[in-house]
């Protein structure tokens, strides 16, 4: 299954999200997919613009953008607004697989009977509530990270 990105720019409520550190709690109060599945994985993710960046010791002062990108594992949002994210309903073919691996085989049984129209009808929903924390300006089908930060000295960052 294929990623989708919407590029755009970050409204006040997905910016403070980020600040707080509860960009799942902000999803999750929408009604879109907000759980974290192993190794971090999660089926809608946020990359920020940085426009600056200093570094001092281990402490990092970045400046933002505005610039936005919402980065959505299609069939992992599908799986989680259909199932709630229970994975273990589908039996996993080997004893023992491995939690990773009970997942991606899920996702796979999941996914056999989804249909093109089933998914541009949930792209559509998910577009839609998207757009109360951010922006819409370009939906493309391949993730390409912002570009880096100019990188000047820690001070400075706000000037």
């Amino acid at each position: 299954m294929s990623v989708w990105v919407l590029k755009g720019r970050a409204k006040e409520n997905l910016l403070l999200a980020r600040s707080s550190h509860s960009i799942l709690k902000l999803l999750k109060e929408l009604g879109l997919p907000h759980k974290e599945y192993v190794y971090g994985d999660s089926a809608i993710a946020f990359e920020f613009g940085v426009e600056k960046e200093g570094w001092r010791g281990n402490f990092k002062r970045q400046k933002l953008s505005g610039e936005v990108q919402c980065i959505v594992d299609l069939a992992l949002a599908l799986f989680e607004s259909e199932t709630g994210g229970d994975f273990k309903i589908y039996k996993s073919p080997e004893p023992g697989m491995s939690v990773e691996l009970s997942l991606r085989y899920a996702l796979q049984e999941f996914m056999r009977n989804v249909s093109n129209e089933k998914i541009e009808a949930f792209k559509r929903k998910l577009k839609e509530k998207l757009q109360n924390i951010m922006t819409i300006e370009a939906e493309k089908d391949r993730w390409t990270p912002l570009p880096r930060p100019q990188q000047v000295p820690f001070e400075t960052v706000f000037d």
